[in-house]
Parts: structure tokens; sequence; C-alpha cells
């Protein structure tokens, strides 16, 4: 048995239609939002929605890269617990121990995502996610001081001043900052692994 819904097909342009040769835009839904398409479409509003649909993929991307990085956070926050058990005295089961074997692969993904998240974040003009951290008055100034005089590392190791605008040097800045994160979390990781 068919089903079928009255009203849905093609219908006829209305009898007002005033018999100019112009076509009516046609809406399409794209990414679940209306666009319309045609000839009346204005280049300047598609540019705009071509760089808005642009910011929508980074912030897609960017929350895909973030849901990843809080799963293998949590699977390694599992890894420490059962350390921390093992310790104890407490016996592991086989997937326990499959687990304890994963920590190596665990921390290089979430480096490489972080990593990740760091371009993108470079690439966006954003606010800075620190994650809460403080940071301690010598970082402080030299980001004052960078932001005062921003500049760019060049491939011999020297650095110069920033070309471009300031959107430009802020990214370049946030881009430094967020390397240079990375870095000691990085290093933080690796004393605390020395330690154990």
């Amino acid at each position: 048995m068919k089903s079928r819904r009255k009203g849905l097909g093609v219908r006829p342009l209305a009898d007002d239609h005033d018999g100019s040769d112009e076509e009516e835009p046609m809406v399409v839904i794209r990414n679940g939002q209306a666009v319309r398409m045609g000839s009346a479409v204005n280049p300047v509003q598609a540019a705009v929605q071509a760089a808005l649909d642009g910011d929508s993929d980074d912030d897609d991307e960017r929350s895909t890269i973030q849901k990843k990085l809080r799963a293998l956070r949590k699977k390694l926050r599992q890894v420490h617990d059962i350390k921390q058990r093992r310790r104890k005295g407490e016996e592991l089961d086989a997937q326990q121990k499959a687990k304890l074997r994963t920590e190596a692969q665990l921390e290089q993904d979430i480096a490489r995502f972080e990593e990740e998240l760091g371009e993108i974040d470079g690439a966006q003009d954003g606010g800075s996610e620190d994650g809460g951290e403080a940071a301690d008055e010598g970082e402080v100034e030299a980001v004052a001081v960078a932001v005062v005089q921003p500049t760019v590392q060049l491939p011999t190791g020297e650095s110069a001043p920033a070309s471009g605008g300031v959107l430009q040097q802020r990214r370049e800045l946030k881009r430094q900052r967020h390397l240079e994160q990375l870095q000691r979390k990085r290093l933080a990781l690796e004393a605390k692994k020395a330690r154990k």
C-alpha cells in the first residue's frame, strides 16, 4: 500500500507572476541552513556564506578533536588508576593488563591530537583556551612584550618583525603560545615518567 502526501509535488507558479524573465531563487538546505540558489543570489552574500561554512567546518573539526582528546584522556586516567591499584598490591585481570600496555600509545595519540588542535587554533582568530592553568609572571611579561613587538621565527632561527595585519600577528602569537604550552606539558610528562 503506497502512502502519498498531497500537495508536496511541483506546483506551477502562481497567477500573480508579473511576467518578468527573472527566475525566483531556489532555496536549498545546506548544513541545516536555508541557502538561496539561482540568478537572484548576491555574490557578496555567497562569499559570506562560503566563509561561514568554512568556519563551521573548522569548528566541527575542532569539536571532533576535542571529543577524541577527552576520550583518550579518560582512558589514560583509567590506566593510571589501574597502575595505582597494582602498586597497592591488587591483582589485575587480563583486560586491565591489556589497558596498561596501551599507555604509551595513548600518550602519543593525545600529543598528536593536541598538536592538531593547536594548528586549528592557530588558523582561527578565536580566544585562547589554556585549560584554566595559571601563568607565572615570566610568561605574562613575555606575552606582553610579544604583543607589543610581535616577531616571527625565520627558518634560519633568527627573529624578524612580523609582517601582515594585526589579526595575522595575533594568530602567530597564539600559535606560539600554544606550542609553548604543549612543550611544557610534554616536559612535565617526561619528568613524571622519569620519577617513576
